[in-house]
């Protein structure tokens, strides 16, 4: 028995060795496999940051091309009126009245109205610019903490990241600005006052078109990135998982993998803890003289039996007490 168990022992303690090997070596796997994911996501994020750093710069450009081509029919038009008040303060017979003055009355209040409007404009071009750019940190945020569990800390990667966003969109809109210009809306061309109400409310439509698709160009490729993301992320996911259950496999082995010796000596244990205790025929007969030679139990003494019920008892009292009552009762004289 001391040799198979010694020899059970030593093939336990070859085991628990061996596990520990398995162990050392899912360890370092895992660590090759989280740089890799690190290196992954690294790579993702640098990819989708320069295309929505440049995607915000045309953007940005956009806004800005739209609000200054107002602004320059704006002060076209300014010009324009100035010009014709002019020539009608030169003119002999014409006054204070009039249909062409009110023309210009009107188209002047127009202008006024558009300065206005482009000043606005400008003041919105700064807080959509600084809503899209949240937006794509979002994103970039919402991609590295989806997979901080399992890679660590991603703050030094989506600095990175933020950092090439800045980057690409400075460059993609100074390189806009610099190519394309604003469209000059009838500089030194004469035109009656219809006219140039007319070409005023046109600008203000095409720059109003120039924003909304500005701006629908952005949102298709703010919604691209986004899904490119979502769909690296699900991989890199997919891959830790399959590392991660390979790892486990590699630790925990099968039951194939437990010597012989050893698990002969772990079922003879069990066999032994779980066997029923039998008694052997000189023991038996002990415990048979043994529980001849006792002494009996004395007989149990009778209990005078209960009545029924309450007046049963007092019916049995009284009966016996009547009785004696009457035979000490002297006879009654005649």
């Amino acid at each position: 028995g001391g040799g198979a168990g010694g020899g059970g022992m030593g093939m336990l303690g070859s085991l628990i060795g061996d596990s520990q090997r398995r162990l050392a070596s899912a360890e370092a796997h895992h660590e090759k496999v989280v740089k890799q994911a690190r290196e992954h996501l690294t790579s993702l994020l640098a990819t989708q940051s320069e295309a929505l750093g440049s995607a915000l710069g045309a953007y940005a450009e956009a806004l800005t091309i739209a609000t200054k081509s107002l602004e320059e029919a704006v002060n076209t038009t300014k010009v324009a009126v100035e010009q014709q008040e002019k020539a009608a303060a030169n003119k002999p017979g014409d006054g204070w009245g009039g249909p062409e003055v009110e023309a210009r009355a009107r188209l002047s209040a127009k202008v006024l109205i558009m300065e206005r409007e482009t000043r606005r404009l400008s003041r919105q071009q700064s807080r959509t610019m600084e809503e899209a750019k949240r937006q794509t940190v979002d994103t970039f945020e919402d991609a590295a903490s989806a997979l901080s569990r399992k890679i660590g800390d991603a703050s030094p990667i989506l600095d990175e990241a933020k950092a090439s966003l800045e980057s690409s969109e400075a460059a993609a809109a100074a390189a806009g600005i610099a190519g394309k210009k604003g469209g000059e809306q009838g500089k030194g061309k004469a035109a009656d006052v219809d006219s140039l109400a007319k070409a005023l409310v046109a600008a203000k439509n095409s720059t109003n078109i120039k924003i909304i698709v500005a701006q629908t160009q952005f949102d298709a490729q703010a919604e691209k990135a986004k899904k490119d993301l979502t769909k690296g992320v699900a991989g890199i996911l997919g891959d830790l998982s399959a590392a991660e259950k390979e790892e486990l496999k590699s630790v925990h082995g099968s039951d194939a993998d437990m010597p012989t010796i050893l698990k002969s000596h772990i079922l003879k244990s069990h066999v032994a803890k779980t066997q029923p205790v039998t008694v052997k025929p000189v023991e038996a007969k002990k415990q048979t003289a043994a529980a001849a030679q006792k002494p009996a139990a004395p007989a149990a003494v009778a209990k005078p039996a209960l009545a029924a019920t309450p007046a049963a008892a007092i019916a049995a009292v009284a009966k016996p007490a009547a009785a004696a009552a009457a035979a000490t009762k002297p006879a009654a004289k005649k």
